[in-house]
């Protein structure tokens, strides 16, 4: 079941991953990139709006081992997502789940119609698997009483992303729900709850000093919404990009064998740990007015281990042969759902293709330029796959990732908020007049 869940995954995304680079990927690149020590003192104590130095320092090894090719990019976070279904899995074991029941938790997560293939295709969406990663690592090392490894986890996950604030609560939740094996046990997880508690602070003063965003001054779309409407539409939409996809497999699965058996105690317990999850998951992000598929990631975790013990319910009392039969329909049925994936790529392998071919079209044009001109692109908008998308404000740290700053580039009609030039777009006046058209820039004569 595994070996055959993985090649479809691969089938859905290998190919559509690391086509090009989109928006804040040239700004990742550019503050994670490593030339001397003091670099990574840089990176790891300084926020590009964010603070999120583990995120930086990945693009900067990446940057380190293959430059500018956005496929290796795109194969680190294909990997960070494998990695992350394989925690799961072990979570899921450490829960007391069967194998049978950690590889369906596995899979479900994996095949998720929301979140992951943003994770995968959007490169800065790593930020949400190294996230998922570290959290779950630091789960298993609080429940198999590692305190040391569950600290450094915990400060992983935190310098990843902002959501991790609320996993010292998530832990101190879950013990009180899940008790110890023993006294030794019970001392160790104390012991793992201050630590966590003490990274935190520690997280939180190391950040007040790297000048990342805060409630009070970050941008208005990642201010906390006030309003009972939005907040009951994001619960609404998150509640659907986490949960409808595992729920649709239980209610198939609830078809197959029509029978239901109550949950024993482990079910029970683990059905509580998972709502403690998926809520310390969204307790951040459902209250932003900006709404991403992104933040599903983590707490569909605790989503797909609730369906998980409930699909394990259903088959309990049926026998090998048809769960064999079962699992071998599931698998029919996401092999078949292929062509659903590879649509829903679209929106990113268009945006990623174009922000290739136009730079690469942009090395071209540089070569014959003076050192010191500029390029005016005229951006056709009448698209949704335009440098408006693809390149957004950042088209300063674009051009400086591939023409190595020589040249300035502006774009026209410019990207709302892009710095440094006017309404047109036309300051400094350009040297060099470039359109886009049918995804490829060409001069304003019409010549190549």
């Amino acid at each position: 079941m595994a070996a055959v869940a993985l090649a479809v995954f691969l089938a859905a995304y290998l190919g559509d991953a690391g086509l090009g680079f989109i928006v804040d990927d040239f700004a990742w690149i550019r503050h994670g990139q490593i030339h001397q020590p003091g670099d990574i003192v840089r990176v790891s104590t300084t926020a590009v709006g964010f603070y999120r130095p583990l995120v930086s320092l990945s693009f900067g090894i990446d940057y380190a081992l293959f430059g500018i090719d956005p496929k290796p990019y795109g194969l680190t976070n294909l990997s960070l997502a494998l990695t992350c279904a394989l925690l799961v899995f072990a979570l899921a074991r450490a829960l007391r789940l069967s194998r049978e029941g950690a590889t369906v938790a596995s899979v479900l997560w994996l095949f998720n119609f929301h979140g992951i293939n943003m994770a995968v295709l959007w490169l800065s969406g790593r930020t949400s698997l190294l996230l998922t990663l570290f959290a779950l690592g630091t789960a298993l090392s609080f429940l198999n009483n590692r305190p040391v490894l569950m600290a450094l986890s915990l400060a992983l996950a935190l310098l990843s992303k902002e959501e991790a604030v609320l996993l010292p609560l998530m832990l101190t939740l879950w013990f009180r729900v899940e008790p110890a094996a023993d006294a030794g046990a019970t001392l160790s997880r104390r012991h793992a709850l201050v630590a966590a508690w003490l990274v935190l602070g520690g997280y939180l003063a190391v950040r007040f000093g790297s000048g990342a965003f805060w409630p009070g001054n970050a941008p208005e779309y990642y201010r906390p919404v006030q309003s009972l409407g939005h907040l009951v539409r994001n619960v609404l939409e998150y509640a659907d990009r986490s949960a409808t996809f595992s729920a649709a497999a239980v209610l198939l699965m609830l078809g197959w064998t029509r029978r239901w058996i109550s949950p024993d105690t482990d079910d029970r317990v683990r059905l509580r740990l998972a709502v403690i999850w998926v809520a310390c998951g969204f307790g951040l992000t459902v209250f932003l007015p900006v709404r991403s598929s992104l933040y599903a990631v983590l707490p569909s975790v605790g989503i797909v281990i609730a369906a998980a013990t409930i699909a394990m319910r259903l088959t309990h009392a049926t026998p090998a042969s048809q769960r064999l039969k079962m699992w071998a329909c599931g698998l029919v049925i996401i092999t078949a759902l292929l062509p659903v994936y590879w649509s829903r790529n679209v929106r990113w392998t268009e945006l990623a293709a174009l922000s290739s071919a136009a730079a690469g079209d942009l090395v071209r044009y540089a070569r014959v330029m003076d050192e010191g001109g500029t390029v005016l692109i005229h951006d056709d908008q009448s698209t949704r796959v335009s440098l408006k998308h693809a390149w957004g404000t950042l088209v300063a740290d674009m051009a400086a990732m591939y023409l190595g700053g020589r040249i300035t580039v502006r774009v026209t009609p410019p990207a709302p908020g892009t710095p440094g030039v006017d309404a047109r777009g036309l300051e400094p006046p350009p040297s060099h007049v470039l359109v886009l058209r049918d995804g490829r820039l060409v001069s304003q004569s019409g010549s190549d």
